[in-house]
């Protein structure tokens, strides 16, 4: 797996892509205001971190967003939302292998109480 350098974007938000090989394996936005369907979301825990999942299979093809929030005085950035599109089983598995890997730095710890949608 390879971690894309973001292309310079907006100052309020970073976008990173992790490939398997030159595929397209997870989205991971760093910014204040991801792109998540907050309707139907279930809280889940990941590592000790509340998160909201939403997941949906068609066919055989998986998908799923994760949401985390960052404590971090309230700058920047407040959410990480990690994301996979139209993965098969064994692809599914590595990427939800790679959101229960992430790691947050001190200061930016990953939010563990209850979530407020």
């Amino acid at each position: 797996m390879t971690l894309s350098k973001p292309e310079p974007m907006s100052l309020d938000f970073k976008v990173f892509y992790v490939l398997l090989g030159d595929e397209l394996l997870l989205g991971l936005y760093f910014g204040n205001a991801p792109s998540f369907e907050y309707d139907g979301a279930e809280v889940t825990r990941i590592d000790g971190c509340t998160a909201l999942s939403n997941a949906q299979t068609v066919s055989a093809a998986k998908s799923r967003d994760v949401l985390f929030a960052i404590e971090n005085a309230n700058q920047y950035p407040q959410k990480l939302h990690a994301f996979y599109r139209e993965l098969n089983s064994d692809e599914a598995r590595l990427a939800d292998a790679a959101i229960a890997s992430i790691v947050f730095l001190k200061g930016h710890d990953c939010f563990k109480g209850d979530p407020v949608k």
